[in-house]
């Protein structure tokens, strides 16, 4: 006769060798609502710079991300229910790419302005009503995601859009704007701009 023992419950975070092999902590599509400050220990250890936690349950930034913000490269929360991005963002020194896609957002803290490493940002399908004002600050930004919001104007003056020298995709699509100012279209340097 065949006992049935009951079934361990599959751990959904990675271990210290998975992290190595992998070079990147992925937790996508784990249904996880917090992440165990072990696992940051853990990709400090693997010398992680990649973090993938889109597709979850999470309602802000895991803490644990503090122990990584000197090496995070790419950070990707798309897909959760993050009510606010907290002020340790401004920790991230070597971040490129920023995915907060698809979450319940309304604001950014200005502290998203100090990401001077900052390439790309998506805040796309969020609950933006405007435009947050710290991406202006972000210098070397050349790509911003922010369609599917409700977006109702664009700063393009020489404290807002302008200040962007480097931007090359700006995507507002599916947004609420009344009014495209002219002088967006002296900024030369965007190839492809979605309204």
């Amino acid at each position: 006769k065949v006992i049935n023992s009951p079934t361990i419950p599959e751990n959904p975070f990675p271990d210290k060798y998975q992290l190595k092999k992998t070079r990147s902590l992925t937790l996508c599509g784990k249904g996880v609502t917090e992440i165990p400050e072990q696992v940051f220990l853990d990709a400090v250890e693997a010398d992680i710079s990649i973090v993938d936690l889109s597709k979850n349950k999470l309602k802000q930034l895991p803490k644990g991300l503090t122990i990584l913000s000197s090496k995070i490269t790419e950070l990707n929360m798309n897909g959760n229910q993050l009510i606010e991005v907290q002020p340790f963002v401004s920790q991230f020194d070597h971040i490129k790419y920023l995915n907060l896609s698809c979450n319940q957002l309304d604001k950014l803290p200005d502290e998203v302005g100090l990401l001077i490493t900052l390439r790309e940002i998506n805040i796309a399908n969020n609950k933006f009503i405007e435009f947050p004002k710290c991406i202006f600050e972000l210098i070397h930004v050349e790509i911003i995601f922010a369609c599917d919001n409700k977006i109702e104007s664009i700063d393009a003056s020489e404290s807002g859009l302008a200040a962007l020298k480097r931007l090359a995709t700006l995507d507002l699509s599916n947004n609420n704007i009344n009014h495209v100012p002219p002088t967006l279209g002296n900024m030369t340097q965007i190839t492809s701009l979605l309204l």
